[in-house]
């Protein structure tokens, strides 16, 4: 029918929703993608030292490249990945690092969170006691 709109033969795949996860204590890497209706023989998953690429094939299309956080490097030749469920865990060694972004380099530095109220709002607030005194003459 004429009312259908046009649809393209291939969909783009959509994003997967995945967790990365940067173990400093046993230096290990680990990626959750959540993989509703995909069996293992449709997933294309391929690591290398700084990021990682996946591609579902069949009815569910998913593909997800992203790099590792804060310049995080791995060893993926020692890449494991395993099927938990709908969740596909791939975790690997880290080789180098990134650096920690550091929770003030985070933040703005027009919106100081503890600033002390401003002169102004100090101002209106004594203005608006004044007028509200029963001992003032009016």
């Amino acid at each position: 029918p004429s009312h259908v709109p046009h649809m393209p033969d291939e969909p783009s795949p959509a994003v997967p929703p995945a967790t990365i996860r940067v173990n400093r204590k046993r230096m290990l890497l680990t990626i959750k993608v959540a993989l509703h209706h995909v069996s293992p023989s449709q997933i294309e998953c391929n690591t290398s030292k700084t990021r990682i690429e996946l591609t579902t094939t069949g009815r569910r299309r998913f593909a997800l490249s992203r790099r590792y956080p804060n310049g995080t490097e791995c060893d993926d030749a020692q890449t494991s990945a395993s099927m938990q469920g709908h969740v596909l865990v791939v975790e690997m060694p880290i080789t180098k690092l990134g650096a920690i972004p550091s929770l003030h380099a985070t933040l703005p530095t027009s919106a100081a969170p503890f600033a002390p109220p401003a002169a102004g709002a100090s101002a209106k607030k004594k203005k608006k006691k004044e007028a509200g005194d029963p001992t003032q003459i009016q």
